[in-house]
């Protein structure tokens, strides 16, 4: 995002004293936001955001498995409000060790207390492979990824599941659109980023500037 400049502070604005000190304020402010929101940027790249694609790995252990209802796994960890995960594929490899699972077999992959699912795994299997699973590719900001069977926790079992997430790390369009309208809004109108309450006022009195 650019630093707003005085080119795009309206004339009629500039050349009013009633709103000129509330003006210059104004654009200090929205230009500290403007750099807040470049930062974001900055650290999502340093932590592998933007358009690089990164991958982690993740056993779960039939003990984890057994116990996931009431202690869900994590996968990805926390991470900033402005970001949020977008997953691009689910690898899963399962190991049979002779004991099939039973009971609340639906094992959801989702964003932690949050409905938001991505995936789901059926524990229902007694054979050896390899699946891609079918994937949600929503992000929600700040929260981390985990494993919950649905429902409670599995009965008996002792396999085990490898899971190979491919994702990115994405910048929230929804912090820049905010902050840009209100930035866009409040220059225009000659408010103040203190009080935006008395933006129609302030709008009828703009009107009536010659």
């Amino acid at each position: 995002m650019e630093q707003i400049t005085d080119e795009q502070i309206p004339e009629k604005i500039k050349g009013n004293k009633l709103f000129a000190v509330e003006v210059n304020v104004l654009k200090l402010k929205a230009n500290e936001i403007i750099e807040n929101v470049n930062t974001i940027r900055q650290d999502l790249e340093l932590i592998g955001g933007g358009s690089r694609t990164l991958s982690t790995t993740k056993t779960i252990s039939s003990a984890e498995i057994l116990s996931s209802n009431t202690s869900p796994i994590e996968l990805l960890p926390e991470i900033s409000i402005e970001a949020g995960y977008e997953i691009l594929s689910i690898q899963c490899k399962y190991t049979y060790n002779g004991v099939k699972y039973t009971t609340n077999l639906d094992a959801e992959i989702k964003f932690h207390n949050s409905a938001s699912l991505i995936s789901i795994i059926d524990l229902a299997f007694a054979e050896n492979r390899i699946e891609y699973l079918d994937v949600n590719k929503a992000a929600l900001g700040g929260l981390p990824v985990v494993f919950q069977t649905r429902g409670g926790n599995p009965n008996a079992g002792n396999g085990t599941i490898e899971l190979t997430i491919e994702y990115k790390i994405i910048e929230l369009d929804v912090v820049d659109a905010i902050y840009q309208n209100f930035i866009d809004r409040a220059i225009n109108d000659g408010g103040t980023v203190e009080n935006l309450s008395g933006l129609n006022d302030l709008i009828d009195q703009l009107i009536s500037i010659e």
